[in-house]
Formats: structure tokens, sequence, C-alpha cells
């Protein structure tokens, strides 16, 4: 196993449990603040949304410029997405009103769905391209 697999192996896990650990608390902040099931379903829904919508062109990117390049993209952005969404959990959601605090969530979801969006095709390409092919589905198994 060469150092891009294990640092995928690494990475991966930890993308994935700090979506599980931001989303469902994110929700239940979205039904105490909006008291309504379907803007919940919006605010987690968005991420989603700007991730399948610039995931392709993410891919296209990571082919034309580079898979390095889209990640180091993806780092800048997951970093304007982190301070824009701790100034408004820390500061903002005390001196604005609900609608626009339900605003400022929806943003950085739909940030924080670009980030994985521009980030995944290029992690997955270099995670396959680091495998040998006879062993593929035993690492992607892993």
């Amino acid at each position: 196993m060469n150092r891009n697999v294990k640092l995928v192996l690494i990475v991966s896990p930890l993308f994935q449990m700090s979506i599980g650990l931001t989303e469902s608390p994110l929700a239940a902040f979205v039904l105490l603040l909006t008291k309504k099931n379907w803007e919940v379903g919006l605010a987690t829904g968005v991420a989603g949304l700007s991730t399948l919508l610039v995931a392709p062109f993410a891919g296209a990117l990571a082919d034309r410029i580079g898979r390095q390049a889209v990640l180091r993209m993806a780092s800048v952005i997951t970093v304007m997405a982190s301070a824009w969404m701790a100034s408004w959990l820390v500061y903002l959601q005390h001196h604005v009103p609900e609608v626009t605090l339900y605003g400022m969530l929806l943003s950085s979801n739909f940030i924080m769905g670009i980030r994985r969006g521009i980030q995944q095709p290029a992690l997955d390409a270099i995670f396959g391209d680091s495998v040998a092919t006879g062993r593929r589905s035993k690492v992607y198994a892993w």
C-alpha cells in the first residue's frame, strides 16, 4: 500500500465522521430554530444538491489541471466554509433575526456541499490510481 492509499483510508472515514457529526446536530438546530420539518429537509438537502451540481465539473477539472490542484482548491473552500459557519454559529446567531440565521445556515451547507463535490472526484481518482489493478476490490472493500 502506498502513501496515497494510506492517507485516503485515514481521511475518508474522518470526513464521513465529520459529516455525521455536523448534519444531525444542524438538523436539530434548524428544527428548533424554524419549527418546520420541510425547512429541515431543505437545510440538509442543499449540501447534496450542490455536490451533485459541482462533482461532474470538478472531475473534468481534475483531469485538466491535476488532482492535487483540485484537492488544494477544496482545502481552501473547506477553511473558508468552516470560518463562515463558525462565525454565524458562535457570534451572529445572537445578533441576527432567525430568518437571516436560516439563510446563513443554507449558504454554509451549500458551500460545504460544493467542497465535497470538488474534493471527492479527485480523491477517488488518486485512490484508484494508487491501487494496483488486481487489488482494487479488496482495498475498496476496506
